[in-house]
């Protein structure tokens, strides 16, 4: 209380300096230490209940002259105070709105005499519709072909963690972050509609499909993320990330019976045409305003996806129920898969550490295994490593 009332008393005398209600302490010619003892006595006075007594005691640097004090109500400190933060904050919106308007003014001269030049147009890939192949071409036999690719694109490996560049001095708890997802996600499940794929080639594959709404809420927001500033490595992410349980559970047992007693490529050709016809093509910049890829579940769940996430979801496929090692391919504008099977299959492939991989293109609609979609270059594409 004791600091409280020293401050007060200090605010007190100065405002008795200068405020004509406190005329009259001039005319008595009471100091400021006399007036600030007086104000000290009437707030501990106060305090303690006894405000009638005080103001009586106290009466002369309080009150007008004692003929007007019988005819006004006197005036207490907290009124002066009130009063003199009204003005004041008065006082400030003013000069603040007076500084808005002239800095407004300024700003909309200084823009009329600035030259814009024209926006830089975002860099954006050639769209690559999907292609159906010709029933003469699908009938002709598969021949081997290699494709020269010689750019490779390693994956993001969740360990180790990266570290940073220098020291952080201010944070030195603080660690990177990866937005790799090396494990299968455990939310609570609120499973979605169903929905009906089916094949056009192979009428068996006919599969109801649903997906874990929390999960697709969860990935809806969730970052992509690249190694080395390389943002081709960000299809990697998507493609290695784990399938979630509630499709596992809901839909890789009847896959898993669909292609019981078939070859890797027999299984193969089922799962690719699968992709290939069951879902709707449609452009990220119509659907969603701007590039987007999917989680292998998102294209399980919304009614449109496009080549990289169709290539994204039939790589998890893959190496789930056939146990086969796969590579993404990124042309300029379109993004396609290979796959290595133990066994000599024909068609266009890329040659990999001694490995041979054959092109299953799922947006080329209809294509068998070892088919390339047209005008595409090989000469500038890149192999994408995953898992």
């Amino acid at each position: 209380m004791g600091n409280k009332v020293l401050i007060l008393a200090f605010v007190w005398a100065a405002l008795c300096a200068g405020n004509p209600l406190m005329a009259q302490t001039k005319t008595k010619k009471k100091s400021a230490a006399q007036l600030s003892k007086q104000y000290v006595k009437y707030a501990k006075d106060k305090v303690k209940g006894k405000e009638q007594l005080a103001q009586k005691r106290s009466s002369d640097p309080a009150t007008v002259t004692r003929d007007s004090a019988e005819q006004e109500t006197p005036k207490t400190f907290e009124d002066v105070y009130n009063e003199f933060r009204r003005r004041a904050q008065a006082d400030y919106e003013s000069f603040r709105d007076e500084a808005n308007r002239k800095y407004a003014a300024f700003v909309k001269e200084a823009w009329k005499q600035y030259k814009v030049m024209p926006a830089i147009p975002k860099p954006k890939d050639e769209d690559r519709p999907p292609v159906v192949i010709k029933d003469e071409e699908r009938q002709k036999p598969i021949e081997d072909k290699p494709l020269p690719i010689e750019n490779t694109v390693t994956p993001p490996a969740p360990e180790p963690q990266p570290v940073p560049v220098a020291p952080i001095v201010a944070f030195p708890q603080e660690k990177p972050l990866s937005l790799l997802v090396p494990q299968q996600q455990d939310f609570a499940v609120v499973k979605s509609s169903e929905r009906m794929l089916a094949s056009d080639l192979y009428h068996d594959m006919k599969l109801k499909v649903c997906v874990n709404k929390n999960l697709i809420d969860f990935y809806s927001n969730y970052p992509s993320s690249i190694v080395n500033n390389n943002f081709i490595t960000r299809w990697a992410m998507y493609a290695n990330t784990p399938m979630e349980p509630t499709v596992k559970d809901g839909l890789y047992p009847a896959l898993r019976e669909m292609l019981a007693g078939k070859s890797e490529l027999g299984a193969m050709e089922r799962l690719l045409n699968w992709v290939q016809t069951a879902f709707v093509y449609e452009y990220d910049d119509k659907v969603w305003g701007a590039d987007r890829a999917f989680f292998a579940e998102e294209s399980l769940f919304y009614p449109y996806c496009d080549c990289e996430d169709r290539s994204i979801l039939l790589s998890r496929l893959v190496r789930d129920l056939l146990g086969l090692k796969v590579i993404l391919v990124f042309y300029p504008g379109h993004l396609a898969m290979a796959v290595h099977f133990t066994g000599e299959v024909k068609g266009d492939y890329i040659m990999l550490d001694g490995k041979k991989f054959v092109i299953c293109d799922p947006t080329y609609i209809n294509a068998p295994v070892g088919k390339t979609m047209p005008n595409m270059d090989n000469s500038k594409a890149t192999v994408i490593l995953l898992e």
